[in-house]
């Protein structure tokens, strides 16, 4: 859901909000190890912390997270800096606007 720029999401009823808020605290911590992963050209790093993101986005209620995490990875993998760099970027313009309903 957006608002305003902002895009609002809803906490899934089976968990704990403030297990959501550490999630998305915990993705924007990731969002600086990528960072530091794309400056060294760590690029095993950058797609570990792409998988954790695929696999963990949608069961705390951010789908968004899940489709940056496997784009992360998939352009760790294939070693290409610009599109690491762009999907890195993504997910920091995504992080930028979210926020828990």
């Amino acid at each position: 859901m957006e608002s305003a720029g902002r895009i609002l999401i809803d906490v899934p009823e089976d968990l704990p909000r403030e297990l959501v808020a550490q999630f998305l605290h915990s993705c924007r911590e990731d969002l600086l190890r990528l960072h530091t992963a794309l400056a060294a050209s760590d690029y095993d790093r950058a797609r570990r912390l792409g998988h954790q993101m695929k696999g963990n986005g949608s069961p705390y209620g951010f789908p968004d997270v899940t489709l940056l995490g496997s784009a992360i990875e998939q352009a760790s993998a294939s070693g290409g800096a610009i599109e690491l760099a762009s999907q890195i970027q993504l997910l920091e313009t995504y992080l930028n606007l979210v926020e828990i309903a």
